[in-house]
C-alpha cells in the first residue's frame, strides 16, 4: 500500500513538473519567458505580425516587407534592423521549438554584428533578442 501510494505521489509531481515545463509554451509561445532588458538597448521586443512562414523564402520575402515600417507602425525598430543588410537563404536557421506537446518552426537570421537575433515563429509570433545600437 506504501509503494502504490509513493508511486501515485512520484506521477502527479511528473505530471505537475510537465504541467509547468508546458504552461510557458501557452502563456508566452514558442520563445518562453521573455528576457528583461540590461540596458537600453539590449533586452527583447516581442511582435505579433498577421502572416504565416512556412519556408526560408516566405521569410526573406517578410523580411523585405519589414523594410517600409514606419515609427508609428509599431516595429520601427525591426525596420531599422530589417535595412542593415540583404539577407540571403544561407543566413536563415531554422528550428523547432522546444516543446513536449507544442511544435513549431522558427525562422532567425542574426543582426547587429550577432548581437542580436530576430526570430519568428510559422505563426507570425515574433522576437528581436539581444543587444543593438539602433
Amino acid at each position: 500500500m506504501k509503494s502504490k501510494n509513493l508511486i501515485i505521489i512520484g506521477l502527479l509531481i511528473l505530471f505537475l513538473v510537465v504541467i509547468i515545463n508546458e504552461s510557458r509554451f501557452i502563456f508566452w509561445g514558442a520563445f518562453g519567458v521573455p528576457e528583461r532588458p540590461n540596458s537600453m538597448n539590449c533586452g527583447e521586443e516581442r511582435y505579433n505580425f498577421n502572416v504565416k512562414i512556412n519556408s526560408k523564402s516566405d521569410f526573406l520575402n517578410f523580411i523585405e516587407s519589414l523594410k517600409n515600417l514606419k515609427d508609428g507602425d509599431g516595429g520601427f525598430r525591426i525596420s531599422q534592423w530589417a535595412r542593415e543588410r540583404n539577407y540571403t537563404s544561407n543566413d536563415i536557421e531554422v528550428r523547432n521549438s522546444m516543446s513536449l506537446f507544442f511544435s513549431q518552426k522558427l525562422y532567425s537570421v542574426p543582426s547587429c554584428g550577432g548581437s542580436m537575433t530576430f526570430e519568428i515563429s510559422e505563426t507570425g509570433y515574433a522576437s528581436a533578442r539581444g543587444c543593438c545600437g539602433i
